[in-house]
Parts: C-alpha cells; structure tokens; sequence
C-alpha cells in the first residue's frame, strides 16, 4: 500500500501547533448502510499526530462514484443515509 504524508499548521485560540497527518489506504470492503450496500469502497486510515497530546485515528470508506459512505470518529460511526447523483449536462 501507498502512505502519503500530509504536514500543516493547526490553529488554536492562543497561537497554532504543527501536526503530522499519515493516510494509507488499508483495504477494500463492502460496506452496508442505510442508503445502500457498497461494494469495493477503499478503506482510509488517517493518523493524526499533533505535537502536543495523543495520536488521532480516523478511518474513512470511499465508494466509487459515490465519496464517502462511512467514517469513524473516536467511538462515533456515521454511515450514509441517502444520496443522489446528478446527470451530467
């Protein structure tokens, strides 16, 4: 798998910190959810590394032709309930 590195600046209240942020693309999966059942959607893995405190780990599914149908946040999981494509003109 490909691992791509991410830098930037978070801003805060009182000044801004650097972090780090990995993505790597983990695997591919089929994923259910309320607007429907999406196979082959790419599975992300995001680390979020600040300089100060705990690393930070989001997972995020990608379908084809679709974005995002689910994402982890801490213990909180959200999954797509509808969605609609429009035509091309």
């Amino acid at each position: 798998s490909t691992v791509k590195t991410y830098e930037g600046e978070a801003m805060q209240e009182k000044g801004s910190s650097s972090l780090i942020v990995f993505t790597e693309a983990v695997g591919m999966e089929k994923v259910e959810t309320p607007a429907g059942i999406f196979d082959q959607c790419i599975k992300f893995k995001w680390e979020i590394m600040p300089d100060k405190g705990p690393a930070i780990v989001r997972y995020i599914w990608l379908a084809p032709g679709v974005g995002p149908v689910k994402l982890i946040l801490d213990d909180i999981e959200f999954k797509l309930t509808s969605y609609s494509i429009s035509k091309r003109k």
